[in-house]
């Protein structure tokens, strides 16, 4: 609709389609005083059907609320989609009947979640057609022999009572619209979106100080006669003197980071603290000593899992050995120092040492699944971490490793670590 003057002929078509479509007939009309709606061919038309009329009080669109929020919803997503596909403000109309699109595809709260489309059809909505606004597609090609076989285009929305897309075809000039079914979708394509972003090199992250400026050259015109002797002789010969007033240098700002680059600076300080490759290597650090409890506290773990257990060296038993690994993890804008031992499991032998290679892990299937529960139900949702989860396994080989670097046993040192839990390879 171009223009309000068809908003009686529009009315009139959307009340013959929805009383057709559901068998049951309009009642009543809440509108404004807006002169599309209050003229003559409204009047007669209520009067015809026995439509009763309501009208809000000027000035007041709370008193229809149900229609001045559905506009406020779909202005809001009309909004992102234009901002999210890079699509110029002219294509407000498509994006309006894309988002009215959606709505009527996603699960309403006043309609206890359920979807208005499946209500209105009374059947299921298949949702496999959803594309995302604004991205590429290519539309099959139906020219000649030697032409492409495709076109590449914009998606911009679904055509009314036909199956397949609406196309704008960028490349040609003018809105030219193509509506096709045979369409390939590249939906992390977005052509009318800006293809160059800002690098975070570009900012600038140094503050700007407040510099010394040059200084003033004056000329000094003329001396006055009776200056002392002392001074006199300091002076060049002539009664011109070059000098130079210095500036008074400012108290200087202390450089801060503006604080949407903070991030950046962390993960960029965290770079300059070098992970050791080993023990000895831990130990000559600065940060030794944040190494070495973090050492302890994993064999703290250890001990407190009973992961092992201290048993003399058996004859022809194939010792597997150990390492430290060391890793900075950033946690609340802080450095944590984190050690893990962990078996060399590489020296092991297939079939001899070990008969499976895989760590059960979720997939993210099951996770999707379950927020879908959660969100649907409105259940309360728990998160928690085990830590060393993966020593709370069984462990059926016998296997047997040296003992860890810098923890050997002083009054047995020549004893071997006989596993009894699962440990990290």
């Amino acid at each position: 609709m171009k223009h309000k003057s068809e908003a009686f002929e529009k009315f009139r078509n959307w009340k013959t389609l929805v009383e057709n479509q559901t068998g049951q007939r309009l009642k009543a009309l809440r509108t404004d005083n807006g002169l599309e709606f209050c003229n003559q061919n409204f009047s007669d038309l209520c009067k015809e059907f026995g439509i009763k009329r309501h009208k809000t009080t000027p000035y007041t669109p709370q008193q229809n609320g149900v229609a001045e929020r559905m506009n406020r919803t779909l202005l809001n997503k009309v909004r992102c989609l234009l901002i999210s596909s890079g699509l110029p403000k002219i294509f407000w109309g498509e994006a309006l009947l894309t988002a009215a699109y959606l709505i009527n595809r996603s699960p309403s709260v006043p309609l206890s979640g359920k979807i208005p489309e499946c209500i209105w059809t009374d059947s299921d909505v298949n949702l496999s057609s959803l594309r995302i606004f604004g991205c590429s597609a290519f539309a099959l090609s139906h020219g000649d022999k030697l032409d492409p076989r495709s076109q590449k285009c914009v998606f911009i929305g679904y055509p009314d009572g036909v199956k397949g897309y609406r196309l704008w075809l960028r490349s040609q000039p003018g809105f030219k619209v193509l509506i096709s079914r045979d369409v390939i979708f590249n939906e992390s394509e977005f052509p009318c979106l800006s293809k160059t972003p800002k690098k975070i090199e570009d900012y600038n992250i140094e503050s700007t100080f407040n510099k010394v400026e040059e200084p003033m050259r004056i000329t000094n015109r003329g001396r006055k006669q009776g200056r002392n002797k002392t001074e006199n002789e300091n002076l060049e010969t002539g009664n011109s003197l070059n000098q130079y007033l210095l500036a008074r240098d400012r108290e200087r700002r202390e450089p801060r980071i503006p604080a949407k680059l903070r991030d950046f600076q962390l993960a960029l300080n965290s770079k300059s603290l070098e992970e050791p490759t080993s023990y000895n290597e831990a130990l000559k650090t600065p940060e030794s000593e944040n190494w070495l409890l973090a050492m302890k506290e994993e064999m703290k773990s250890l001990h407190d899992n009973k992961t092992w257990i201290l048993v003399p060296k058996p004859k022809d038993a194939s010792i597997v050995d150990c390492k430290w690994i060391f890793k900075i993890k950033q946690e609340n804008n802080s450095s944590r120092f984190k050690a893990r031992l962990v078996a060399k499991g590489f020296t092991q032998t297939e079939g001899v040492d070990y008969t499976e290679i895989f760590s059960p892990v979720v997939k993210y299937t099951t996770v999707r699944i379950i927020l879908a529960l959660v969100a649907h139900y409105d259940w309360e949702l728990k998160q928690m971490d085990v830590k060393t989860a993966f020593l709370h396994g069984d462990l059926h080989e016998q296997i047997y490793m040296n003992q860890p670097c810098g923890f050997i046993d002083k009054e047995n040192p020549d004893y071997v670590c006989l596993l009894k839990n699962p440990f990290m390879a």
